[in-house]
């Protein structure tokens, strides 16, 4: 694979985008994918081999397959980032990479009211607020090393923002976010966090736009590495939601009554009872 592109809604009413170019390498090791659980939120992970090999870019892809469905399927992404580290350990195994291989990994939960970060590598999270400041969401970290040894949460790094309705949820970060991006190493390593604020506060509504100029611009500083991008729209606060949803009449006076309607809550996935 050379490059990719996605954009769709979500059921949620987010919009999502991603965009992957090879860049100067021979292989694209880069690779994301999205998938909605049976919960009320969806599964966002991207994966970076660090070798420029086609055994590199597989398991990569496996990576980000695996992070994304048992992210969407569990609720938890901790959960998601250890499941495809432990597969592809075994995967190693059986076939040996040319090299040794870590594939970095980053996921991100989303439900109506919080997301929730995983990750171990050098992949980036970015978060937009609505007062136009760029946040960093996630840190480098090293990822471990494919081999026999076993993988254990503690090797994972996470980080649970909430959205809005603070009481449905224990301790975590308040952040008004208005725009996600999550990026590989090849636009971080070339593009400044101000040319990326920039980007993502001017680009058009919908988020292919902002994929499409991050990626242009990494290119054209002259990355060497893959660049690959991934951007959400995150829909108003539940105070917005209300107005956007107001049902307008006209009265015999000819004033207008609005009809207020309640959004609805963030239910929490239950699983079977045993």
């Amino acid at each position: 694979m050379t490059s990719m592109s996605l954009h769709q809604p979500l059921a949620d009413g987010r919009w999502f985008a991603a965009r992957s170019e090879r860049g100067l390498r021979h292989w694209n090791t880069d690779y994301v994918t999205i998938t909605e659980g049976p919960c009320i939120g969806t599964a966002i992970a991207i994966s970076d081999g660090d070798a420029d090999e086609a055994g590199a870019a597989l398991r990569a892809r496996m990576a980000a397959e695996i992070t994304a469905f048992t992210t969407a399927q569990t609720g938890m992404a901790c959960a998601g980032v250890a499941a495809a580290r432990s597969a592809l350990s075994a995967y190693d195994q059986v076939i040996p990479p040319k090299t040794t291989t870590a594939a970095a990994i980053l996921t991100a939960f989303f439900t109506t009211h919080a997301i929730r970060l995983a990750w171990v590598g050098n992949l980036m999270a970015f978060g937009l607020t609505s007062d136009g400041i760029l946040h960093t969401l996630t840190e480098h970290s090293h990822p471990v090393k494919s081999g026999p040894r076993e993988v254990t949460t503690d090797l994972i790094h996470q980080r649970r923002i909430r959205l809005r309705c603070p009481e449905a949820y224990g301790p975590a970060d308040a952040m008004e976010i208005s725009r996600l991006l999550l990026c590989s190493d090849g636009l971080t390593e070339q593009t400044s966090r101000e040319h990326i604020a920039e980007i993502l506060r001017s680009a058009p509504p919908l988020p292919a736009a902002a994929c499409t100029e991050l990626v242009d611009l990494a290119l054209t500083a002259g990355t060497r590495d893959n660049v690959t991008v991934a951007v959400i729209d995150l829909p108003p606060r539940a105070d917005e939601l209300v107005a956007q949803e107001s049902i307008s009449a006209p009265t015999g006076g000819g004033a207008t009554v609005l009809a207020m309607t309640r959004p609805a809550r963030d239910r929490k996935c239950r699983g079977p009872r045993r």
